[in-house]
């Protein structure tokens, strides 16, 4: 696993070197490293996944889906909550098909099998019998296959697909960075979702500075004093601040207070993010898709009591925030896949929230690259370790999958 680092600061007065430069663009466009990034990435670190607040009752569930990873989140009878990749373990057809849902058994619609959304135990197997009544097959080991699950004391739900280093060392102090967040002071409000054709890195570049704020997003520029805007590198996630803009020329949200304090943000490795006011909260899933294809996806969550019509013009400032970034995406993705630009110097203070989950990102895929070349074979850790066996993962294995399986993709 990536060690943790303590990400050096670069005084601006020392020359730029090659390690100041963005990763190349074939890392933007490229499946093989999207596919790649799959494995030593998304299929075995912590990732945010929703928050407490979207459940109300044992059986409630929310189907998400990471990396082409799908997967649900249950809040279970004993009050926590369990996940498990929504696949049947008859034929993997899904197992919800509705964004949110509340049951008690989780029944597939193919062939009936039917699971405990809170434990994942199979409870009924249909025909799956002897001629003698005896059953074919071993229930307790045809149950779903469970993820790990971390929920912070202020209601994050964190999922690891496989479980290969603790919480608490990931991600160090993170939980500490919303010790004055009271979520009980909040409601879920809406969501909203929105697909772009461009790599997820595409985003998390434009996430992790605002050295374009005020040329891009004019909102912010009348609102936040971009001169005192930080990014603070932490253990796998970074700290944003910024302090309200003063002065008559000064602008807030519609409806914001008049002294409402100033936005936080939190990038939380490798692609989400947390956005707190006193007037909401919102939680952006940066969902990768493809090489070149993203999908946004935002929870929103407003203060207790404020009517939605008000609250729905004071989001319009930070919904635009957003469109804005996408359409920076949209437009940067398009000479990324031309084949013109490879890399470009970074500003080792303005951006050097971008240098820092570049090289988290880097040392990730290096790492998990260099355990595949030594071992001869891809190693996809978020397949549960029943389904890795030889030739295709199926039982005495296959031929044909093993003949594919000799050329891997690196």
């Amino acid at each position: 696993m990536a060690a943790a680092c303590e990400f050096p600061a670069r005084s601006s007065a020392q020359s730029l070197e090659d390690g100041d430069k963005s990763l190349p663009a074939q890392w933007f466009r490229d499946e093989r490293i999207y596919q790649l990034e799959r494995r030593a990435i998304f299929s075995k670190l912590w990732i945010l996944a929703t928050h407490r607040s979207r459940f109300t009752k044992p059986g409630d569930y929310l189907k998400l889906e990471y990396a082409g990873y799908p997967y649900l989140v249950v809040k279970n009878k004993e009050g926590g909550f369990s996940a498990f990749h929504n696949v049947c373990r008859h034929r993997a057809f899904p197992l919800v098909h509705k964004e949110t849902g509340s049951s008690l058994v989780l029944g597939c619609k193919y062939h009936g099998w039917s699971y405990s959304s809170s434990t994942g135990a199979l409870i009924k197997a249909p025909q799956f019998t002897s001629s003698e009544g005896s059953p074919l097959l071993d229930k307790e080991a045809n149950g779903l296959f469970k993820l790990h699950v971390h929920v912070t004391d202020s209601g994050f739900i964190f999922i690891n697909f496989k479980h290969t280093v603790r919480f608490e060392e990931h991600f160090g102090a993170l939980p500490a960075e919303w010790n004055g967040f009271n979520p009980d002071n909040y409601e879920y409000a809406y969501s909203w979702t929105k697909v772009g054709a461009y790599n997820w890195k595409t985003l998390m570049d434009g996430y992790q500075e605002c050295y374009h704020c005020h040329i891009a997003h004019p909102g912010f520029a009348k609102s936040l004093a971009l001169e005192t805007y930080a990014v603070s590198p932490q253990t796998n996630f970074a700290r944003h601040t910024a302090d309200n803009k003063a002065g008559a020329n000064a602008v807030l949200p519609e409806g914001a207070d008049k002294d409402e304090a100033p936005p936080s943000f939190t990038f939380i490795f490798p692609t989400n993010g947390v956005t707190v006011t006193p007037m909401m909260w919102y939680m952006m899933r940066t969902v990768p898709v493809s090489a070149t294809e993203t999908r946004m996806e935002y929870d929103v969550f407003k203060r207790k009591g404020e009517p939605m019509e008000k609250f729905r013009k004071y989001m319009e400032f930070y919904e635009q925030v957003e469109i804005e970034d996408y359409d920076l995406c949209v437009a940067t993705q398009r000479n990324l896949n031309s084949g013109i630009y490879s890399r470009g110097f970074l500003h080792p203070d303005k951006e050097i929230g971008v240098l820092f989950y570049q090289s988290r990102v880097r040392a990730f895929v290096e790492e998990h690259l260099a355990l595949e070349k030594a071992r001869g074979f891809e190693i996809n850790l978020a397949q549960p370790a029943s389904q890795v066996e030889t030739g295709c993962s199926g039982g005495k294995g296959d031929a044909v999958c093993a003949s594919m399986n000799t050329e891997l993709a690196w």
